[in-house]
């Protein structure tokens, strides 16, 4: 009896492991980490937070990350990306949106022994915001994220490189 019972709550449970809902939410943090997951093929997903800085006790900042992330194909995700700054007159900023990214993430393996889902992350950033307003920074940059993303027993593990060219102040 025991044995039938748990046979029936294990089957649903391997049958979803082996058919990801292409619905399944794919959260990453805004400009803190990100896996190796792509958004399902024409499906979007819109992603916020808000995020604090205190500088000191009277000089604090804050601002709202925002990334769309539109799924091209199977392993193909478009991320579009920029953050609205919230007013700081004390460190010199003022409200509007920044800069903004767009960038393709590509998944080039699955269930590898070694990198486990890999994903590689071109993005260019455009100077979009207002370096008078404090809310840009006035350079174009590029820059390229490995990512690999490993399952461990229950716990996720997602490694992140990347490298940034930072361009000049004259928009290039």
């Amino acid at each position: 009896l025991l044995y039938l019972a748990l046979s029936v709550v294990a089957a649903p449970l391997a049958a979803q492991e082996t058919t990801p809902d292409p619905r399944a939410v794919q959260p990453e943090r805004p400009t803190v980490a990100t896996h190796a997951h792509t958004v399902a093929p024409g499906y979007l997903e819109i992603e916020s937070g808000i995020e604090g800085d205190r500088f000191a006790p009277s000089r604090r900042s804050y601002a709202a990350p925002i990334v769309i992330k539109v799924g091209l194909a199977s392993h193909l995700q478009l991320n579009l990306a920029t953050t609205s700054y919230g007013s700081a007159a004390a460190i010199g900023q003022g409200s509007g949106l920044g800069d903004a990214s767009i960038g393709v993430k590509w998944r080039l393996l699955d269930d590898s022994r070694v990198l486990g889902d890999f994903a590689i992350l071109p993005a260019i950033k455009l100077p979009t915001g207002s370096t008078q307003r404090g809310t840009g920074t006035g350079s174009t940059d590029v820059g390229i994220t490995l990512i690999s993303s490993h399952g461990i027993g229950p716990v996720a593990m997602d490694l992140n490189a990347a490298l940034t060219r930072v361009g000049s102040g004259d928009g290039s």
